[in-house]
């Protein structure tokens, strides 16, 4: 919303790229109503049977019933735990006769709460299997923004072993599935899918206080080269032979040839003053005489003729 109001400054809603949304089965308690705006105590329970209290913010005429409902791709923030939902008729309860409810009793097999969204990573593990996502979702017209840190990660058991997380500061698509809550309150979850989207902006990464490195593979295979390079010249040798190392290498590998080149050229021309051809030798130079530098040019057979001597 832009403020354009004479003579003052003009301020504007930040609009983030990132979102996250909760899918699953929760348990609606009681409620605190304003006007026809409802805060729900919800709970519902992750992969290993924990519970989990949440607010769940709804508009509707009359305040839903209490029981067990099916929610779908509805607004999630971790800071608190918070729901977002536009209207009452988004939400579908479970009738009370399979809700389970009852002991022995039909119902419903449990299923476990599902997370979709895309976040930053704002730091990685070292063997890169887990990290922290965090970002900011739209819940609605009151709470606005509310921000969001997981720590997620994928299972050790061979089906997760050949996949890892994205480097910091990426901006990721991923699903995971909530696991528990750890000792600080931070909602962890087993990944399910993560895919990188682009870097993160940089606007978003101060916003979320995200620093250290980062940028992608490609940045830091960069800064790995630009480090080799520097410790490369410290040293007085380059990295794969190039420059000045290398062509001092070259040419330390092959000297004899470069000096027996010009010493071979002399000794053919005193070889033909005197008339011993069989002294003449051919020079080649080597392959690596180019690739170094200039060399002495192959040695060509010289003939010269020299004038009897008269005698007087």
């Amino acid at each position: 919303m832009v403020n354009t109001s004479p003579g003052q400054p003009t301020h504007r809603t930040p609009k983030w790229p990132t979102h996250l949304s909760l899918s699953g089965e929760v348990i609606l308690a009681t409620a605190v109503s304003t006007e026809n705006v409802h805060e729900i105590t919800t709970l519902f329970y992750s992969k290993d049977r924990e519970e989990h209290s949440a607010m769940l913010n709804v508009w509707a005429r009359e305040v839903p019933d209490q029981g067990v409902y099916l929610i779908n791709n509805v607004p999630f923030a971790t800071e608190p735990l918070r729901l977002g939902v536009g209207d009452a008729e988004e939400m579908r309860m479970i009738p009370h006769e399979i809700d389970g409810g009852e002991p022995g009793s039909p119902c419903l097999p449990v299923g476990v709460i599902f997370l979709t969204g895309i976040g930053v990573v704002a730091a990685a593990d070292a063997d890169g299997k887990g990290g922290t996502v965090m970002g900011f979702t739209y819940q609605n017209k009151k709470h606005q923004w509310t921000k969001f840190i997981l720590r997620v990660e994928y299972e050790d058991t061979p089906r997760w072993a050949s996949w890892y997380v994205s480097p910091a500061r990426s901006l990721v698509h991923f699903d995971a599935i909530i696991n528990n809550r750890n000792e600080d309150g931070v909602v962890r979850c087993f990944l399910r899918k993560m895919t990188t989207l682009d870097n993160g902006p940089r606007p978003l990464l101060e916003a979320l206080d995200v620093t250290g490195a980062g940028g992608g593979n490609r940045a830091e295979r960069l800064r790995e080269a630009h480090r080799a390079n520097r410790a490369s010249q410290t040293t007085g040798t380059n990295v794969g032979g190039n420059g000045s190392g290398g062509a001092q290498a070259g040419s330390n590998g092959d000297t004899s040839t470069k000096g027996k080149g010009k010493h071979t050229r002399e000794e053919e021309i005193d070889a033909v003053e005197d008339g011993n051809n069989d002294d003449i030798e051919e020079v080649s130079v080597s392959a690596n005489d180019k690739e170094a530098g200039p060399s002495t040019p192959t040695a060509r057979k010289i003939r010269r003729t020299v004038p009897d001597k008269q005698v007087t």
